[in-house]
């Protein structure tokens, strides 16, 4: 068993997927850093235990916070808590300066523990931005082409920024 503990917004949907594919005999399992169980008082103590149980377990995070804040602040205004909404690629049309300002602080206390987790117990810390790169991944020997192009290539970002013209044919 491997877990990908992960910040939200980071990826971590689309590589739990790649990882579970490319090692299926691991029985990967992802689970986000701010939301541990009760019988757990807080996120370090949560990502502690399980890598404690389970070293060979990965941490995913993200550089780009304000991009991360944009995509949970226009979800969370648009859809709120109903998260099967939250993986449809869209424009980010509505956007409030106050919840993204929000959602950055929260993110930045992820990132905090998730570093905190990589230094104490000497596991990379991997980034969104850097999953994205082959080159990233073979370096890492974890990369499958296939898989990539499948699960993790640019062109399944959900964020859409150029709206395409339409044009009379």
């Amino acid at each position: 068993m491997k877990y990908l503990i992960a910040s939200a917004r980071s990826g971590s949907s689309a590589f739990e997927k790649y990882l579970q594919e490319l090692m299926p005999l691991e029985n990967v399992k992802k689970v986000l850093i701010h939301q541990f169980p009760k019988n757990y008082d807080n996120m370090w103590e949560y990502g502690e235990d399980i890598l404690k149980r389970f070293p060979n377990s990965f941490l995913l995070d993200r550089k780009d916070k304000q991009a991360q804040a944009e995509s949970l602040a226009f979800r969370k205004i648009k859809y709120e808590d109903n998260y099967q909404h939250y993986h449809y690629k869209e424009y980010y049309d509505n956007l409030d300066s106050n919840v993204v300002n929000e959602c950055k602080r929260y993110f930045e206390d992820h990132s905090e523990v998730l570093i905190g987790l990589s230094l104490k117990y000497d596991k990379n810390l991997l980034y969104y931005e850097d999953i994205l790169n082959e080159s990233y991944l073979r370096d890492l020997n974890i990369y499958n082409k296939e898989l990539y192009n499948k699960f993790l290539h640019p062109k399944h970002k959900e964020r859409l920024f150029v709206k395409q013209q339409k044009t009379l044919t």
